[in-house]
């Protein structure tokens, strides 16, 4: 990677850092002051409005495609992989991604202890709090840093072609199924992706800082 190229990913990294900080810190002022708790409502009553058997099993599975277990092996194989590849920088930064990511999410949901949605029956219920949605910032750290690391070779390849796509809608996914499974509010998801969005944004300059030196 050349200089010029290393600076602009740090720039463009860090410019989605900040923007997702700015937008996490508003988002934390807009709920504490209940601005968000009738389109919390609204979304919640009109998903489980439209509910159905059709729609519990993508739901279900794309709730464990960002579950933390499913996450940690996706994410531990990547590391393995990339270690006996020989790129370690690109490794110890998908680590340190999720660990700081988890840390981050688990920190803001045992300060703010806000609860569940309580409106309905979940389909699955789940314990503890739910701001934010450790399933949301997971997978977009998972989701979005397999995303960054596609080879440009790959692309080549008739069954690759759809893997960026799927990638991309993996995460959006996973938020659905929160919401839809009633064990989020919005507030809950939107505040998680923006974690993993600071997370994901800080990539290029721990991958660079990481490089072993020539």
């Amino acid at each position: 990677m050349s200089d010029l190229s290393s600076r602009f990913g740090w720039t463009l990294g860090l410019l989605v850092s900040l923007l997702a900080l700015i937008g996490l810190i508003q988002l934390v002022h807009v709920v504490m002051s209940g601005g968000f708790t009738a389109i919390n409502t609204e979304v919640a009553t009109g998903l489980h409005d439209h509910a159905s058997l059709v729609l519990d099993v993508p739901a279900l599975a794309l709730s464990y495609l960002g579950g933390p277990s499913f996450v940690g092996f996706v994410g531990g194989w990547f590391v393995i992989l990339r270690f006996f590849q020989k790129k370690p920088a690109e490794a110890w930064t998908l680590l340190l991604l999720l660990i700081g990511s988890g840390l981050t999410l688990f920190a803001m949901k045992h300060a703010f202890h806000f609860p569940r949605p309580q409106l309905f029956k979940p389909l699955v219920p789940e314990d503890g709090y739910g701001f934010p949605s450790a399933h949301s910032g997971l997978s977009m750290v998972l989701y979005g840093y397999l995303l960054l690391n596609l080879k440009p070779e790959q692309s080549k390849l008739s069954q690759a072609k759809l893997l960026p796509i799927v990638l991309v809608l993996l995460p959006l996914g996973v938020m659905w199924s929160r919401l839809y499974l009633q064990l989020h509010w919005l507030s809950d998801v939107l505040a998680g992706a923006l974690v993993g969005l600071f997370w994901l944004g800080l990539s290029p300059a721990l991958t660079t800082k990481l490089q072993p030196k020539s």
